[in-house]
């Protein structure tokens, strides 16, 4: 269960003669859930009967009717309320029990927020973490919110378990054009929504609305995934063996084979000018094109090169990694940090300035007016205060994102769809700060994510905001209304 604007509820619910479905969440008010109980006498349904509900003590939550009779189908309802701006400790629980002589049935109700959010630069939909289980809102066409369906959801939905088993927990999210990956507590990779290239990795290019399990294929048995990306149509992991595996659509070589044959199954990435003293500690996926950060603070890129996106002082697409060169950046200098939009990149030195290159069209390099940068160039500070250290990167479609030590977001690049979170439509040359919006002033922020026209920020007050286009859903606020300032995604069960 998840909770953004005002605390979600996760209902358990143990069955004796008073029997209780899982109940319905109120779509009209994000902030409360109806609560149901059948009593049944002699296997039939006993109306006219009276229910009492109880809640035990909550500074979170509010008890609707606390009597209740039950109706010719024997039922008798409730509601639970969040108070707004109350935000319990993550994990909090309460009970709300109904009484009918002596049976009673009960339900747990835990207060569980996100605590990772993936999209991507190709993306129209989200996913989020919470309690070690999925939700997802957006664009469902491909089935990529895993609930079964192709419906597109206004807020967030549970993803079913499909081939997940049972005693795994999910611990990281990855999402693609149309395709979902989740890391599972196992060491495996898990993939829903479209299929067409292979990017499941299930030996098939048949799409699925519910998870399945991503085949090993060259993964060797013993080695664990310990880190997944996902780009518009193929999917990186990498394994705790060091090196790095690919699988779905491989037209512009950004599998890393040496090849452009299509995978439906992961194939090993080449190591290509990675050294070998180097180590591999992060991936990231642009739309056509991947890249690797190693240990020796360098960045690897293979794929697509149309833009300048592998930062090699070329426009030629590589089959195999290459080194991106310096550029700018200063001797002695290392990345710490890397992000990938559909054809520009994102990577964070160590000494706290943003570094870009590759498509820069919409001014997403933030370094003056060349169309493209085939080599890494300095992110110009704009409105970052000199005192304020950037401590993490995002890239989106065509904008860039940087969070900031101060709790802020800055952003800069297109906004046409108000993905800049500025309170305009103007795109920007350099970093502005993101409107505050629905985030409360004693908030800050601890994680931005960006996708293709939209971006996302979790507080550490446990919420999550969203800002950009609102097509599909994807704000994840009951509306397909776009906004050009954050807004408090949903509370969903």
């Amino acid at each position: 269960m998840v909770a953004t604007p005002s605390p979600a509820f996760a209902t358990s619910a143990t069955t004796l003669t008073v029997t209780s479905p899982a109940a319905d969440f109120s779509e009209d008010s994000a902030a409360s859930r109806t609560l149901t109980a059948t009593l049944f006498r002699d296997g039939a349904a006993w109306p006219g009967e009276t229910v009492t509900f109880t809640l035990s003590a909550s500074s979170w939550l509010t008890l609707g009717t606390t009597q209740a009779v039950t109706t010719s189908s024997g039922t008798a309802s409730t509601t639970i309320t969040a108070l707004p701006d109350v935000v319990p400790t993550p994990g909090t629980a309460v009970t709300v029990t109904a009484t009918h002589g002596t049976r009673t049935t009960s339900w747990v109700v835990t207060y569980r927020p996100f605590t990772a959010l993936a999209t991507g630069g190709s993306a129209s939909h989200l996913t989020g973490l919470a309690d070690g289980w999925v939700h997802a809102w957006g664009n469902n066409y491909n089935g990529q919110l895993g609930d079964g369906t192709t419906t597109q959801r206004s807020a967030p939905v549970a993803s079913l378990r499909g081939e997940i088993p049972d005693d795994v927990t999910l611990t990281a999210l990855a999402v693609g054009g149309s395709h979902s990956l989740a890391l599972g507590s196992d060491g495996n990779v898990y993939a829903w929504g479209d299929n067409t290239y292979g990017q499941l990795g299930d030996s098939t290019t048949t799409s699925r609305q519910t998870p399945v399990a991503t085949r090993r294929g060259s993964i060797p048995g013993g080695v664990a995934v310990t880190a997944i990306a996902a780009g518009r149509n193929h999917s990186l992991a990498l394994g705790s063996d060091g090196k790095v595996y690919a699988w779905g659509l491989n037209s512009s070589v950004q599998l890393g084979d040496g090849s452009e044959t299509r995978r439906t199954a992961p194939v090993t990435t080449s190591r290509g000018a990675i050294p070998g003293d180097a180590s591999v500690l992060s991936i990231a996926a642009g739309a056509n094109h991947s890249l690797a950060l190693a240990s020796n603070g360098n960045v690897y890129a293979w794929g697509s090169n149309l833009r300048g996106q592998l930062g090699d002082s070329t426009t030629t697409q590589r089959s195999t990694p290459i080194a991106t060169g310096r550029g700018t950046r200063p001797t002695g200098v290392s990345l710490v940090a890397i992000a990938a939009g559909t054809s520009h990149n994102l990577a964070l030195g160590s000494d706290g300035a943003v570094y870009a290159w590759g498509d820069n069209s919409w001014d997403q390099v933030a370094n003056g007016g060349a169309l493209l940068r085939t080599s890494p160039v300095t992110a110009a500070r704009g409105a970052i205060p000199t005192s304020t250290a950037v401590t993490s990167v995002s890239a989106g479609g065509d904008s860039s994102y940087v969070l900031g030590s101060d709790g802020r977001v800055y952003s800069w690049g297109k906004n046409d769809v108000g993905q800049l979170g500025d309170g305009s439509y103007s795109s920007r040359r350099a970093p502005v700060v993101v409107s505050p919006g629905a985030i409360p002033e004693t908030a800050n922020v601890v994680t931005v994510t960006a996708a293709a026209e939209s971006a996302y920020a979790v507080t550490d007050q446990a919420l999550t905001y969203a800002w950009g286009s609102g097509s599909y859903g994807r704000l994840g606020h009951w509306t397909t209304s776009s906004s050009a300032t954050p807004v408090k995604v949903t509370a969903v069960p």
